[in-house]
């Protein structure tokens, strides 16, 4: 049986990690929506992936409330409900990561076809991802008990040792976007490395050309590598949860309880420190938040 100090110090990191979350996903929807220069393409899918992080984490204090309750194991209303959404968002946030790797597909590769790189294309993409969503997170609905009180951390849950349930959100939720997303930027440093090929190449004559072609590599190789930190957060974060049921598959259900709670932290902690990681690298959103909240604030170059 777990201590009570065990619950104390996990709820109190959660639902720390949850408001901080809430709190920077909420100042980059902010800045993005209200501010005009902040008014592109790229913005617009972090705004998307802020809004989805947002609703997760805010159905996640609400389970945090529940848990702390003396009456948790009793009184849990809508547990399926606050499942299904919470199943809901967490596809939406890992499907936000693929759109994301698709319009940097048609912006790396597809490029000529100008149609690709519209807004209205990537409005299709973000109605479509929650769509998407929304429809993954019924199949567990039609499993008996897939979503229930789950004991070691006293929030409703998928019970890891049942293999349908923990096999379908595993594969659709984790391991299915990031293959996705890890071929298509594969394919974008492919074309990054043939580009860097032709600079080199005799084919470029103009130093015009070549400087062009420079800056496209360059840009992307940014690209690249901030897409790789976000991907390390979100392996990172969903690892222990993998582990868990992998864990408890093997050992018919004899995995650690302490694990099961650290499983759910570390999805938190990574969904919380994603909008931190974007603020910062974000300098145009970063100038516009630091100028709106000290108005003394000098532009950082």
């Amino acid at each position: 049986m777990l201590s009570e100090l065990f619950y104390q110090i996990n709820f109190s990191i959660s639902i720390i990690a949850s408001l901080v979350g809430i709190i920077f996903n909420f100042l980059l929807t902010f800045i993005i929506v209200n501010h005009r220069k902040c008014h592109t393409i790229h913005n617009l899918l972090v705004c998307d992936l802020s809004i989805s992080s947002i609703l997760y984490l805010i159905i996640h204090l609400i389970g945090c409330y529940y848990g702390i309750r003396n009456d948790w194991y009793s009184y849990q209303p809508f547990c399926t409900l606050r499942m299904y959404l919470i199943t809901t968002t967490v596809a939406a946030i890992t499907y936000s990561f693929l759109i994301q790797a698709i319009s940097r597909l048609f912006f790396s590769i597809f490029y000529t076809h100008t149609f690709l790189l519209s807004w209205r294309t990537h409005y299709i993409l973000i109605i479509i991802k929650w769509l998407a969503s929304f429809l993954v997170a019924i199949r567990p609905l039609f499993i008996e008990d897939s979503f229930e009180v789950v004991e070691e951390h006293r929030m409703c849950g998928i019970k890891t040792h049942k293999l349908p349930v923990a096999s379908y959100s595993i594969i659709l939720l984790y391991i299915f976007p990031k293959v996705f997303v890890l071929i298509v930027y594969g394919l974008i440093l492919h074309q990054v490395c043939q580009s860097t090929h032709r600079v080199g190449s005799n084919r470029i004559i103009k130093i015009t050309a070549a400087c062009i072609s420079l800056n496209f590599v360059r840009k992307n190789l940014i690209v690249l590598k901030n897409m790789s930190i976000i991907l390390n957060f979100l392996i990172c974060g969903g690892a222990p949860y993998l582990v868990l049921i992998l864990w408890d598959l093997i050992e018919n259900g004899m995995a650690p309880r302490e694990l099961y709670f650290v499983s759910v932290n570390s999805v938190i902690v990574a969904i919380a420190m994603l909008p931190i990681f974007l603020f910062y690298k974000n300098k145009r959103v970063r100038n516009e938040a630091f100028k709106y909240l000290f108005k003394d604030y000098v532009r950082i170059e």
